[in-house]
């Protein structure tokens, strides 16, 4: 956000036409609404400028990616992650620990667990930050032949972070992302050996590996976050889903259904609200938020932004080509989903993943290779 304006500078050399163009047109007409029904203009305008920030580095980031193999830099990224990941694992047993972990209750039954989350604020946020190289290597190990030795190193530089983070919302939808790219193209990758093979070696495995945990450690704390999410006393699930979309719709109410409330105004219109249901006090004037992106959608900008901002979506999915390529259509797949499930508007991470999912990128995974040269396209 700080570097706003020398991203704006950065999409002007690149020849990118409109850039404020789109954006006065996207918010101007909410802006006149928003006014008529009223605001505090100091929150909305404060909010206005961060939702600017956000889009010029996801204008940016769209001439970057068109410009540049984004696949290029994974390696070193994975690889860094990694260090700071045994950086974390050495400080966990310090006074300092800390510094790179949150010891808060996972549910109702499992309290002060650890959960790893590096340099962000939260462990959610950074599996988010992971998963666009997530996808990629799992994709990687599903269609192209690797070695036992680079699975290997592949399986414990993906998933140890994410296991340590033990971000629910993210792996979960990493793992449905997949299952229905390959409901997608399934017709492409029946002909695949190596994938057909891999990815029921993997899922067998995986299988295995979760029944012999709840065997042999019944009481492991992954096990008993399942059995509090079907209990309904995982606090995480349940504020980041149902509790978020109930209370964003309450707030979007104090002002206008179809038009919602304004930018900012969550902490105007919803503080007494979102106190009250969670009994918060005074001092908890902070935490006063909507986890959960498509509910801060809804408070800010009612069901018609929410209609909008659906419709954006998919259109942009269309004209985009999404579909011809393996990666972008899982990463589109797995931010759909997430938006339902966590994350909020102005989030960076969340921009990331879309502008990837609608920027041409990674071609050794488009799907018309496979398709035609189901064999050859692996070389």
């Amino acid at each position: 956000m700080l570097l706003a304006p020398l991203l704006y500078v950065y999409t002007i050399k690149k020849r990118v036409k409109n850039i404020l163009g789109y954006f006065i047109i996207a918010f101007v007409p909410f802006f006149i609404l928003h006014l008529y029904i009223g605001v505090d203009l100091i929150f909305y305008s404060r909010s206005l400028f961060l939702v600017l920030t956000v889009y010029l580095f996801g204008s940016a980031l769209h001439a970057f990616i068109k410009t540049n193999a984004i696949e290029s830099y994974f390696p070193f990224v994975l690889k860094l992650n990694f260090f700071l990941v045994l950086l974390a694992l050495i400080l966990y047993f310090t006074p300092y620990a800390e510094a790179m972990w949150t010891f808060k209750n996972l549910t109702k039954t499992i309290q002060n667990f650890p959960r790893l989350e590096l340099f962000t604020y939260e462990p959610s946020y950074y599996s988010l930050l992971l998963s666009p190289i997530v996808i990629y290597y799992v994709l990687h190990l599903f269609l192209i032949p690797t070695s036992k030795k680079q699975l290997t190193s592949y399986l414990l530089l993906i998933f140890l972070p994410l296991a340590l983070s033990l971000s629910f919302g993210v792996l979960g939808g990493i793992l449905v992302a997949f299952l229905m790219l390959v409901g997608l193209k399934y017709s492409e990758l029946k002909h695949n050996k190596y994938f057909f093979f891999t990815f029921w070696g993997i899922t067998i495995l995986l299988v295995l590996f979760a029944l012999s945990s709840v065997v042999i450690f019944p009481n492991n704390p992954i096990t008993g976050r399942i059995i509090d999410l079907f209990r309904g006393n995982d606090t995480s699930a349940s504020g980041r889903t149902t509790n978020a979309l109930w209370l964003a719709h309450e707030v979007a109410a104090k002002k206008s259904l179809w038009f919602g409330g304004g930018l900012g105004q969550i902490k105007v219109l919803g503080a007494q609200v979102i106190k009250d249901f969670y009994n918060y006090s005074v001092k908890d004037s902070e935490s006063i938020a909507i986890p959960n992106s498509i509910g801060e959608t809804i408070a800010m900008f009612g069901y018609v932004g929410l209609g909008l901002k659906l419709f954006l979506q998919l259109f942009l999915y269309r004209k985009t080509k999404v579909s011809s390529n393996y990666y972008r259509l899982t990463i589109f797949v797995f931010v759909f989903l997430y938006q339902f499930t966590g994350s909020f508007f102005n989030n960076t991470a969340e921009v990331t993943l879309w502008v990837i999912a609608f920027t041409p990128c990674c071609a050794k995974f488009n799907s018309s290779l496979f398709a035609r040269q189901p064999e050859k396209a692996l070389v």
